[in-house]
């Protein structure tokens, strides 16, 4: 399975995360017109580490950004939760966490997430 996959399967299967935002996930872009919560998701890039080019398919590092949409503020935080709980409890790496700006025209509170895991795809 590959990594893109394996997150896929991840965020989209995981109990604590659907009991907030039920199946609205999406990969690349939001749908228009959505209730929220939502969170949407994309590789944000995919590096290989060229060591002493001994290994014909050096392992991938993939980049994943995961933006939260809720409408409340402590929405936001148990989401926030869920997340870092399931990528802890899967070894992946949390490398990053930024508030951004409330959305006033999507009337929303958005925060992103850098999530990266090492893939021998």
């Amino acid at each position: 399975m590959s990594a893109e996959s394996s997150f896929n399967s991840l965020i989209t299967n995981d109990a604590n995360i659907n009991a907030i935002v039920s199946n609205r996930i999406y990969p690349v872009k939001l749908k228009q017109n959505i209730e929220y919560p939502a969170l949407m998701y994309r590789v944000d890039a995919a590096e290989s580490e060229e060591y002493l080019r001994t290994v014909d398919y050096p392992p991938l590092t993939f980049y994943f950004e995961v933006n939260l949409y809720t409408r409340s503020y402590a929405e936001l935080v148990n989401l926030s939760d869920a997340l870092r709980s399931t990528f802890r409890a899967s070894n992946y790496n949390i490398s990053s966490i930024e508030d951004n700006k409330y959305d006033d025209e999507l009337a929303t509170y958005t925060r992103t997430i850098g999530v990266t895991i090492v893939s021998n795809e």
